[in-house]
């Protein structure tokens, strides 16, 4: 297993993301907040993509290397899809619960310019639901990639020599008795 795929390497980076997505929740809406925490959640999942799927190739015998790597993609693009529509509900709740359920529809609907210019009153409310609704968004992403340190840590072994080993001769003695 490659250094940057160990568990700790991995988990950490992990932290990484979740770090940076905290220093966003708190409802602090400056610059000198909110930049170096993009910065920092994107640093993370930068160093997280590469040794994650090095850990997935690497826990396969090195025959099924190919379908390591596919079952790390897929399950990567299943958290895409999955993390944006859980972020989603909850920036809508977010919303609904600023605004109130009459206003959250046209604000996450890309009518917000529409619900602006009813008013001064309506456009404070409209950007107080927006910082509410991306408070929640950090602090749930947080709380997801912090989980995914702890479960990397909890559950991803690193591979033995000896078991690496037993698994690379499985398919060489399936193979000789297959011939015989």
């Amino acid at each position: 297993m490659a250094p940057s795929s160990r568990p700790a390497h991995v988990s950490g980076r992990a932290g990484v993301c979740g770090a940076g997505a905290s220093v966003e929740a708190p409802e602090l809406a400056s610059e000198t907040v909110e930049v170096p925490g993009l910065i920092l959640t994107g640093v993370g999942a930068g160093l997280v993509l590469g040794p994650l799927s090095a850990a997935a190739m690497a826990a396969v015998p090195p025959a099924a290397v190919g379908h390591g790597g596919r079952c790390g993609h897929t399950f990567r693009q299943l958290g895409y899809a999955l993390g944006v529509a859980v972020l989603g509900q909850v920036f809508h709740a977010g919303l609904e619960r600023t605004a109130g359920s009459g206003l959250a529809g046209p604000l996450s609907s890309g009518h917000a310019g529409a619900v602006i210019a009813r008013g001064a009153g309506q456009a404070h409310l409209a950007h107080q639901a927006f910082a509410h609704g991306l408070d929640l968004i950090f602090t749930v992403a947080a709380i997801f990639g912090l989980v995914a340190a702890v479960v990397v840590i909890a559950f991803v072994r690193k591979r033995t020599p000896a078991s690496a080993a037993t698994q690379e001769q499985k398919p060489s003695l399936a193979s000789a008795s297959q011939t015989s």
